[in-house]
């Protein structure tokens, strides 16, 4: 017998079902753009291959912290609450075409065992439904102007600062100057491939690195040939031998944690770093010489210059 929900609440919004569905599911919206006012939104890394983020949210003197997964269920997104106050909690949207190109959104809020805490108590059935038809409104909010597959966060706020590191490379000679450009977008193509598929999100990025810190123009067909030959080199020699070779010699050019922040900026900017991108730098980093914490320092700098919403 199923579980009558704790509360309900519906919306109708006016933009086609792929759209309102992809706005829902694209995280990085969520954490770059601070789709929900109060809350800081953050990405986490572990357990890897989840979309398991943190989310702060200020209630008068103190900070309410839970820990969530976005889940895909035949078509619903489903917010499922694992660790903090609301652990075992979880909101279930749906969507429905609905006229000619708007889209009507169900959301149902299943609590957990002590019901949902917003930092002040438990939540009644009308509290739990005011929470509902808040997240939706944010949700209609943040799809004005709303854009599938662009890019999210101050991409240019991390290349500025990795431009200042660049500098010393300039007095190196020709040779290894295109040694040095070569090896960034080797790193930064094998981040891209490494979850099976190079996204509109992460070819964009690779242009603004390519531009940016190696004053290269990276246009769509040369872009294009640089992501086909990393995928087939590492269907060739194995993902993890092309990883090793890379951060081989992003450590023999003395340049491996400029070539790893490439890397780990490509691997984050389009959904966060999931199981095999992180398998990836971590292979990646090893061969050039930096440790795990490293790299999770690492990533967790770029995370935060990425992110535009002030922190709660």
């Amino acid at each position: 017998m199923s579980v009558k929900p704790a509360a309900r609440a519906a919306i109708v919004l006016d933009r086609a079902i792929d759209v309102v569905r992809a706005q829902f599911f694209d995280l990085d919206h969520h954490v770059r753009d601070g789709l929900h006012r109060g809350t800081t939104v953050r990405w986490t890394l572990r357990p890897p291959g989840e979309r398991r983020l943190k989310q702060e949210t200020r209630v008068l003197n103190r900070v309410l912290t839970d820990v969530f997964v976005i889940e895909d269920d035949q078509g619903a997104w489903v917010k499922r609450f694992v660790e903090g106050p609301n652990e075992g909690g979880r909101y279930v949207v749906s969507f429905a075409p609905h006229a000619t190109s708007a889209t009507r959104v169900d959301a149902e809020a299943h609590a957990p065992p002590k019901g949902f805490d917003n930092g002040l108590g438990r939540l009644s059935d009308l509290g739990v439904q005011k929470s509902l038809e808040k997240l939706l409104a944010d949700h209609q909010r943040a799809l004005e102007g709303y854009e599938p597959g662009r890019v999210r966060g101050d991409v240019e706020k991390v290349l500025r600062s990795l431009r200042d590191l660049t500098t010393p490379i300039g007095a190196r000679d020709r040779s290894e100057q295109k040694a040095i450009v070569s090896s960034f977008l080797k790193a930064a193509a094998i981040a891209a491939i490494s979850d099976g598929v190079a996204d509109e999100v992460e070819r964009q990025t690779m242009q603004a690195v390519a531009r940016t810190l190696c004053q290269v123009e990276l246009d769509d067909a040369t872009l294009a040939t640089l992501v086909d030959g990393a995928s087939q080199a590492a269907s060739t020699d194995g993902l993890e031998v092309r990883c090793d070779r890379i951060g081989a010699t992003l450590l023999a050019l003395g340049v491996s944690d400029l070539g790893l922040a490439v890397a780990a900026l490509i691997a984050q900017v389009s959904h966060g770093v999931e199981a095999r991108e992180l398998a990836a730098l971590l292979r990646i980093a090893k061969a050039a010489g930096l440790d795990e914490p490293t790299l999770v320092a690492l990533i967790g700098r770029i995370d935060a210059m990425l992110t535009t919403a002030p922190p709660v």
